[in-house]
């Protein structure tokens, strides 16, 4: 990822080059609005991208000071 990127991957959970991992789940974040989104996949399978939900039922949504932390 180059520092001009859009996007960034702040979180991975399984493995796409493991057999025994089917499911895929990643956050990425939108450097420009702090936006959190998070996709999920299937092995062999399509996948899809949403905003990140918090338990308020509100977008999460990261700081600039957050943003300064992972940039």
């Amino acid at each position: 990822m180059s520092k001009d990127d859009r996007f960034v991957r702040i979180y991975t959970q399984g493995d796409t080059l493991s057999q025994a991992s089917t499911h895929h789940v990643e956050v990425w974040v939108d450097k420009c609005t702090g936006v959190n989104y998070i996709y999920c996949s299937e092995m062999g399978s399509s996948g899809g991208m949403t905003p990140l939900i918090g338990r308020d039922g509100r977008i999460v949504i990261m700081t600039p000071e957050e943003l300064e932390e992972i940039c």
